[in-house]
């Protein structure tokens, strides 16, 4: 493999090393989750390295679902997420030295000290492959080539080539020790024919100025600042697009063990003084950020992050709700700064920020913000005659730690033109939403169209209602969702359900989500119906049981065929996603005849052979009769499951079901499926 395959592989190795000691309950899981983030990062420069990482995003996509995360990792050891690299980087050896000899590579650039090394490295690796192969059995040998094709395992052959393998970072699985030979052979093949290396003579920085701004403008943050290290040319004319996306963060507090003392108490001993240093680094990069107004200027994106909690605030003597807000504030305040020095910030992250009057004034005020990104801030109740921000489209909440959520609320009288809107409760005890007492002088619904509460409690249920009952009154600003997704920490009972779809009845729905119903008998649909005539996406979850707090696949209380006819109801519906529990596989009669038979030698020697007709891949029927009954779908989901169903029409009208048990192998399924069921952290695309 080439320098930047090694340097990516190490850093594999140590966050594998890191999880296995991390007290995680499930460290595969964070280990697969950490190694795409190494291999996603920056632009795709080298051959098959966007192929590489759609490979890994299918797994990755596999392995976070609801219910890989509930069944775990059991069959899936981290190891095999490694061996997906394994081809994809012994391809991009012998292919990248191929590329200098005829002339045409990739991104990397054909330079001649890219080239010495791949060749001194390839030269090492000839070494190592002639000596393993004569130290080799004949019959190991006939087994290099056909491994990949008879999943060949045998014990000699590993341990002739275990070496070699070991040395190279090549695999057992995805077949990276068969493709060697040929591999091998076309490179030497292709030296013959062209002996000499061809090194380009045009560097990125002979384009023009204006081509090379546009690339800049296209280019992520990390490949940015990647290509202004390249040269001064580059650097300057990087330097409005490096700072485009910046971020103010302390650190978080690390444990770290004392052999004289108790961890606990050690960490102690030192929480109070290490919180006022790291108080005081932020604060010094503040200064430098302030002093440097043409950063300030280049900033559209800016995070800020306080990451002390009031669990460390209140352990170092904080112990009062004032005393943890005043240590906060000297930083609330020379955010403040930074902001109003930032004129140009369309997208505002903030994490455990303590939100006063002054700074939320300077927020309003920014003429080009778009979007704002709020996690465990302390609002302060006193939020009365703000200015108006008319440009904001696009808000989120996010409780994670124990904050109230509902003092945020007050900000949005700021927000006229809210159209946006999502609130994520993660932290039992906390108010989502405000007390309706307080709701008269904030009603966003006469803008937002776009609203996912994501962990409301049924006990705020009754209040959401009432405030949008509120907003539909001849005195209220109306309601105008189009997109309207809640999932609950306990379930929805029948009356919650047709209280809520009497309160948003008459709106222009088009995606409608309900997560967590304890109530699922056919005639919800046509209260959904009756509800959204126009309605064209519609996903349920239900829960077979109060005490669950997670939805996942279920057996409904009815028949299918009685669900399938209530959507003929559905004038427009295009998308139908539901937790019905199927199995992959139906048994036929033909167990029977082989039980009956006594299972004779030919079915042991070959289970495989009655495969088709033991067993029966038919959950199609259940598209088919669906389509039946609503002319309109074109997709249809069994959620938590796997399993989609792609519905296209024929050139006479027929339907053609393309259908996947696995939602990883079939991406246009998966996207369809995010669009209309919105992952909590992603939500619907904003505005």
């Amino acid at each position: 493999m080439d320098a930047e395959d090694e340097r990516c592989f190490e850093a594999e190795m140590a966050i594998k090393r890191n999880d296995d000691v991390a007290v995680s309950p499930s460290p595969d899981l964070m280990f697969i989750i950490d190694v795409f983030d190494v291999y996603d990062s920056g632009m795709a420069l080298r051959l098959y390295e966007e192929e590489e990482r759609e490979e890994r995003r299918k797994w990755k996509r596999y392995i976070m679902s609801t219910s890989r995360r509930q069944q775990g990792l059991a069959g899936y050891p981290w190891g095999h997420f490694i061996d997906i690299g394994a081809r994809f980087r012994l391809l991009r050896f012998f292919h990248s030295i191929q590329g200098f000899h005829e002339g045409s590579l990739d991104l990397f650039g054909r330079h001649e000290q890219r080239y010495l090394s791949l060749l001194e490295r390839f030269e090492r690796f000839t070494l190592d492959y002639q000596a393993t192969l004569e130290s080799a059995r004949m019959e190991d040998l006939k087994l290099l080539e056909t491994i990949g094709d008879t999943g060949s395992s045998v014990q000699s052959f590993q341990e002739s080539f275990q070496s070699f393998m070991s040395n190279w970072h090549l695999s057992w699985n995805f077949d990276s020790i068969s493709d060697v030979p040929n591999l091998y052979r076309d490179l030497i093949a292709c030296r013959v024919k062209h002996p000499n290396p061809t090194f380009q003579t045009l560097l990125l920085q002979n384009l023009p100025p204006e081509l090379i701004h546009i690339i800049m403008g296209r280019a992520n943050l990390v490949s940015a600042r990647a290509l202004g290290a390249t040269s001064r040319v580059l650097r300057e004319i990087s330097r409005s697009y490096i700072y485009k996306d910046y971020t103010l963060s302390s650190k978080p507090f690390i444990w770290k063990e004392s052999a004289d003392m108790d961890p606990d108490a050690a960490a102690i001993a030192n929480l109070g003084d290490w919180l006022r240093s790291s108080r005081e680094r932020m604060l010094e990069n503040v200064d430098y950020l302030l002093s440097r107004p043409d950063i300030l200027q280049g900033i559209q994106t800016l995070r800020i992050n306080s990451l002390w909690s009031d669990e460390n605030l209140e352990m170092a003597g904080f112990d009062t709700i004032g005393s943890r807000d005043n240590f906060r504030l000297p930083v609330s305040h020379a955010m403040a700064n930074v902001i109003r020095g930032s004129s140009n910030i369309g997208t505002l992250h903030l994490s455990g920020v303590v939100i006063t009057k002054p700074l939320a004034e300077v927020i309003v005020s920014l003429p080009k913000l778009h979007t704002i990104r709020q996690s465990d801030c302390i609002v302060e109740q006193e939020q009365a005659n703000l200015s108006v921000c008319e440009s904001l489209l696009n808000m989120t909440f996010i409780s994670l730690a124990p904050v109230d959520l509902a003092s945020s609320w007050n900000l949005l009288p700021s927000f006229p033109h809210l159209r946006y809107l999502v609130v994520y409760r993660g932290t039992e005890g906390s108010r989502t939403i405000p007390p309706l007492d307080l709701t008269d002088g904030i009603n966003p619904f006469g803008t937002v169209e776009r609203l996912h509460l994501i962990n409301l409690s049924r006990f705020e249920i009754e209040n959401m209602t009432t405030w949008m009952l509120r907003a539909k009154l001849p005195t209220g600003p109306g309601l105008r969702l189009t997109h309207f997704k809640i999932e609950m920490d306990f379930g929805l009972d029948r009356n919650m359900i047709f209280d809520l779809l009497d309160a948003l009845r008459g709106v222009p729905m088009q995606y409608f989500v309900l997560d967590g119903i304890l109530y699922a008998e056919p005639e919800l649909l046509d209260r959904i119906a009756e509800a959204f005539p126009d309605l064209i996406s519609l996903t349920l979850g239900y829960r077979d049981s109060i005490r669950q707090t997670l939805t996942k696949p279920t057996d409904w209380p009815h028949a299918t065929w009685e669900y399938a006819r209530r959507l003929a109801t559905f004038q427009h519906l295009r998308y139908f996603g539901w937790n019905l529990r199927i199995s992959h596989f139906y048994p036929t009669p033909s167990v029977m005849v082989n039980f009956e038979d006594g299972f004779d030698e030919r079915w042991f020697d070959n289970p495989e052979c009655d495969m088709q007709e033991d067993w029966v891949e038919d959950w199609e029927c259940i598209a088919r009769l669906f389509i039946t009954c609503c002319p309109t779908l074109q997709s249809i989901v069994l959620t938590h499951s796997f399993v989609a169903f792609d519905i296209q029409r024929g050139p006479e009208g027929g339907p053609d079901i393309h259908s996947t048990i696995d939602l990883k192998w079939f991406p246009k399924m998966s996207e369809i499926e995010h669009m209309n069921d919105p992952d909590r952290f992603l939500s619907w695309p904003k505005f």
